[in-house]
Parts: structure tokens; sequence; C-alpha cells
């Protein structure tokens, strides 16, 4: 009988990276810890990643660096996150 291998499922990298690496992201969370690891991961990972600890933060890093993903921690300390993801909308091309 003829054995066919089982096939190697795929993981977040395979996809994400290929089309995203190297891409520009902005990583927006109130915990430092996370924050740093997370940033650490995807610098590792080929991608030019920055932090943001607050909203203010967010939105003043966002028009700067033109991010091509945000990655956004909904419980930031100074703004509700679904507000600042309507805010961050709202901010010029």
């Amino acid at each position: 009988s003829l054995h066919t291998p089982a096939p190697t499922p795929m993981t977040a990298t395979d996809v994400v990276l290929p089309v995203l690496g190297g891409a520009r992201v902005l990583v927006a969370e109130g915990d430092i810890d996370d924050g740093v690891a997370l940033t650490t991961l995807l610098r590792l990972n080929g991608f030019d990643a920055r932090e943001a600890r607050t909203g203010s933060a967010v939105l003043a890093a966002v028009p700067a660096s033109r991010p091509a993903v945000l990655i956004l921690d909904l419980d930031l300390p100074d703004v509700d996150g679904c507000e600042l993801i309507r805010r961050v909308r709202k901010l010029p091309d």
C-alpha cells in the first residue's frame, strides 16, 4: 500500500510573514512586559515594530510612523480601545 504523508499544518507565521514581512507595525500595549515581548518577537521576525503604551501615544505615533499594522490592546490605561480605533480612523491619510 502507498503511504501518503500527512500534510504539514500551516502556522500563522507561514501565512503572515510572506505577506507582511518587513512591514511597519505599531504595538499599542499598556502592559510594559507584554509590549516589549510582542515588539521583540515581531522585530526578530523581520518587522519594523514600534511600541506605544497609551492612547495618546498611539494618536501621535500613527501619523508620524504610518504603520501598515496596528496591534491594539483594547484596555489601554487612558482610553477605551474601541474609541481609540474610531479616533485613529479619523486621522488624516
